[in-house]
């Protein structure tokens, strides 16, 4: 029997180990796509799709960055199936992707699944209000996608009522959240382990271009001394690194330049792969902050989390999963304590045999074999054999995680002269 070939949307095979640098510098936004919470769905759906009798292979995000009719012979050419796992796609922000992405799809004579993508608006925004380009960029993304496609698999309600508004019918637009919470065996339930103390190990996500964040990030590392942040964009990795300054340097409160005492003190963890993130926070307390897949990845590792949605992108799929979320006006009145006695952490495990029987029948409604119910998985089989790179420590760490930092910095600037 010959197996099957699915392309998949992601920045490289999560069985591939790459060290930190070379996850990076391997492209312009390094195997993340910009942010690292990608790599949470793009694994969790590689997890789910890698059965006995498939091959699946990475697209590197060349669907965006190369010519679409050269892309679209090569898969039509090559490949039995084309899986696209996506985030918040419909933005501004990501329109010339969606483009790209909408030209490819049109190209193609095989068959197209898309996982989880969702709109993103304010937090309180009307789907009618959405820009015109927007719409209509959305709108033919879906069109080609639904001539290749029983359905679309969309994150929440909000991004549901969005298709509809734009003229798509109910059943071929699916609410199945995000393919993060299937992909990485049985959901654990997030029961609190006890009162939170000064001493609780915290592990805190944060967004830099919010108002408040360094108000947020300032109040929870300084109230728990056993916590760390959890960055996760390219530009931060690059300052962990190699000392880099981000974009938002500027913000003192905020750990983006090398000078922040969370930088200079090793309170600063970044990761390169989804599955030794989420085995890292096993050792967390909580997880908390505005990363919904920084978020994510406290709940796979059965740790509580608590989310601060600030749109509806993260609001919808935090509703979807019953993941407990505080207002975003918790960026500046912070009150952890409270908020861990308040939220319900036990409503995503209700809810979760439901969502998953909804992904499950997504997949095969789509004609897409999977290993939902494979308690020995092929994935987990194959990365028992495989190093993958350690967590990221800043450049200042001390001992063996300094060194490594050290050597990196050395290896970049010797890159950088022979270049020159």
């Amino acid at each position: 029997m010959t197996a099957s070939r699915i392309l998949v949307r992601a920045g490289k095979d999560p069985l591939t180990p790459l060290s930190a640098e070379r996850s990076l510098s391997i492209r312009r936004n390094g195997v993340f796509g910009t942010n690292a919470g990608n790599m949470l769905f793009y694994t969790a759906a590689w997890r789910t799709l890698l059965t006995r009798d498939v091959v699946l292979e990475a697209d590197a995000y060349a669907m965006e960055r190369e010519d679409p009719a050269r892309v679209a012979a090569r898969l039509n050419a090559e490949y039995d199936r084309v899986v696209i796992p996506l985030a918040n796609a419909f933005r501004r922000s990501f329109l010339p992707n969606l483009d790209r992405l909408t030209e490819v799809v049109r190209r193609l004579e095989i068959p197209v699944t898309v996982l989880g993508v969702g709109a993103q608006f304010g937090l309180n925004a009307a789907v009618e209000e959405a820009p015109s380009e927007l719409r209509d960029s959305v709108r033919a993304f879906v069109a080609a996608v639904l001539d290749r496609s029983p359905s679309i698999g969309v994150r929440g309600e909000t991004t549901h009522a969005f298709l509809r508004d734009l003229g798509f019918a109910d059943d071929s637009v699916e609410v199945i959240g995000c393919p993060s919470l299937y992909g990485f065996g049985p959901a654990p339930a997030l029961g609190a382990v006890g009162p939170l103390t000064s001493r609780s190990r915290l592990a805190v996500t944060y967004s830099p271009y919010l108002r408040d964040a360094g108000t947020f990030v300032q109040a929870v590392t300084t109230a728990f001394p056993d916590s760390y942040v959890v960055p996760q964009t390219v530009e931060a990795l690059a300052l962990m690194l190699w000392r880099e300054p981000t974009a938002h340097a500027a913000d003192r409160r905020l750990p983006e330049s090398a000078d922040h005492e969370l930088y200079r003190t090793d309170r600063m963890r970044f990761f390169v792969d989804a599955t030794t993130w989420i085995d890292t926070l096993r050792s967390r307390d909580l997880v908390v902050g505005t990363r919904i897949h920084g978020t994510i990845a406290g709940v796979l590792a059965g740790v509580p989390a608590i989310l601060i949605a600030h749109d509806s992108r993260t609001r919808e799929l935090a509703e979807f999963h019953a993941i407990p979320v505080v207002r975003k006006a918790g960026l500046r009145r912070v009150d952890v304590e409270r908020w861990y006695d308040a939220v319900d952490f036990g409503a995503f495990a209700a809810r979760h045999p439901a969502n998953a029987e909804l992904f499950r029948r997504f997949l095969e409604r789509h004609g897409l074999a999977h290993t939902l119910a494979d308690p020995a998985p092929r994935f987990d089989r194959e990365l028992a054999g495989v190093a993958l790179a350690p967590p990221v420590h800043t450049a200042d760490a001390k001992g063996a995680a300094g060194r490594r930092s050290t050597a990196a910095r050395l290896r970049r600037a010797l890159q950088r002269r022979v270049r020159r």
